[in-house]
């Protein structure tokens, strides 16, 4: 999704994603932690992305996220550590 973000260089709303996708003519879409976030933030949820993928004939290939969870600190290390645990669980829900 990196690929079509906007002449600013940020990203786009993840429903506008799914369809650039579609129209696109891809069979997958690898959306980022932050654009689940944003959708996420607005009021969408995680079930509403999986039909909106579904409904466009795609599948989610994988989704990018770079928790911080590799790192000597045991703070920054545990808080990454939830970090990716919720991010897998999105992934999982989102198909």
């Amino acid at each position: 999704t990196s690929t079509v973000r906007d002449k600013d260089g940020k990203s786009r709303p993840l429903p506008e994603l799914i369809d650039v996708a579609k129209k696109a003519g891809y069979d997958a879409i690898e959306p980022w932690v932050s654009e689940i976030d944003a959708f996420l933030e607005t009021g969408g949820t995680t079930k509403e992305i999986r039909k909106r993928v579904e409904d466009a004939g795609l599948k989610v290939a994988d989704v990018i996220g770079f928790a911080e969870w590799i790192v000597e600190d045991e703070g920054r290390r545990k808080k990454g550590l939830e970090q990716a645990k919720r991010d897998m669980e999105w992934a999982a829900e989102i198909g």
